[in-house]
């Protein structure tokens, strides 16, 4: 993420999302095993790392069984190596929280999690000088029995793969992503806009924050991709649609990358590619 010109705007309240999901009816609603990827890349213009991600499956069966499984892309913000340790400590604080919540609902852990990391972020920014405006994106996902919870945090995107079809989960908190909304700009306008860059939420910036949330099912076949702006900044939905619905999670994580790198690499690239497969399938 760019150090001088990836700067939050002040946030402003905004509607949760729309829980959307497939049908309980559906023949699609069977077992299913997990493959992932995970993947990042410092890109072609960076000269460090400022991502964070992270793939958690609790080695305990009674907190998996409660909990599920946690995936996280954080994008980090701030001069130095400021977005560094903003997107690490989101990581850290995010699965730390998340796991050591007794409770059965995984939204509201969700929401505690990232208000627990918010608060770390923005109290080390507020007590040490080096780190002072740090902030990070976050998008996480919980897979927990055949559900799907998802949280953002930012413009770091969480994608749904289903019968041959792409759908942006997330919506961006941006300045241009608003414009959009409004009719000022066109997507395609937006992706080369010079303020394309200014997100409008962020970890950190402020002592509270206001997450969006998606829950609903998972089926067999779908696929969750999780990344952040380096790629979607030279990867178009399409593309994304094409490279991981159609190949296995580490060559499809992999050829995003590449596609990115390809294209210019102008900032830290972050993917995490997840395949609901059936139990006993081979792993591609």
């Amino acid at each position: 993420m760019p150090d001088q010109s990836r700067q939050p705007a002040p946030s402003r309240p905004d509607q949760k999302m729309v829980a959307r999901g497939a049908n309980p009816s559906s023949p699609n609603m069977q077992p299913f095993v997990l493959r992932i990827a995970h993947l990042s890349d410092i890109g072609r213009a960076r000269d460090h790392q400022e991502d964070a991600s992270g793939v958690f499956k609790p080695a305990d069966p009674g907190l998996l069984a409660r909990r599920g499984e946690l995936f996280i892309v954080a994008d980090g913000m701030g001069g130095h190596n400021a977005g560094e340790v903003a997107s690490q400590l989101a990581l850290s604080e995010l699965q730390r929280v998340y796991y050591a919540d007794a409770s059965p609902d995984i939204q509201a852990g969700l929401a505690q999690a990232l208000q627990s990391a918010n608060q770390a972020i923005y109290q080390l920014s507020q007590t040490d000088a080096r780190q002072k405006g740090m902030g990070t994106t976050a998008v996480l996902a919980v897979v927990h029995d055949l559900g799907v919870f998802v949280s953002n945090v930012g413009d770091s995107r969480a994608y749904l793969i289903r019968g041959g079809q792409i759908a942006q989960i997330t919506r961006d908190h941006s300045w241009v992503e608003e414009q959009v909304r409004a009719g000022v700009l066109t997507p395609e306008q937006a992706r080369t806009h010079p303020q394309r860059n200014i997100i409008t939420r962020a970890l950190g910036t402020g002592p509270a924050v206001e997450p969006d949330f998606y829950t609903g099912n998972l089926q067999l076949g779908d696929v969750l991709v999780l990344c952040s702006d380096g790629l979607t900044g030279h990867v178009a939905d399409q593309e994304i649609l094409l490279l991981a619905g159609d190949n296995p999670p580490h060559l499809a994580a992999q050829r995003l990358i590449d596609l990115a790198n390809e294209r210019g690499g102008s900032d830290n690239i972050s993917v995490i590619v997840v395949r609901a497969e059936a139990p006993g399938a081979p792993a591609a």
